[in-house]
């Protein structure tokens, strides 16, 4: 039997004057460290959008999260760190769309 696990889609922009080396950098020093403490977070990548198959590039990144329980989740973006990833986040990412689905 197959175990069902979320999946969290973060379709991300930067904003105007974000520098997409810095973003990244902030990535691997903070936001991937933080994340690998975060209890219902089984895997975590960001993957840089470098083009489109058909129209324009619309977002820069995308955010694959695995995550173990949505509850559990909610949970760890509430508590201090995960309050401190987001604010922080936030000063790079100005545009988002996020969803959550599971594999099939």
């Amino acid at each position: 039997m197959r175990i069902k696990m979320p999946t969290a889609f973060f379709l991300t922009k930067l904003k105007p004057r974000v520098n997409a080396k810095d973003y990244e950098k902030w990535v691997y020093s903070s936001d991937y460290p933080t994340a690998k403490k975060m209890k219902s977070i089984k895997s975590y990548h960001v993957y840089r959008i470098n083009g489109a198959f058909q129209g324009d590039k619309t977002y820069d990144y995308i955010e694959v999260i695995e995550i173990t329980d949505l509850d559990k989740y909610g949970k760890d973006l509430n508590s201090d760190a995960g309050k401190k990833l987001l604010a922080e986040w936030s000063n790079y990412i100005g545009e988002s769309v996020t969803v959550h689905g599971e594999k099939i």
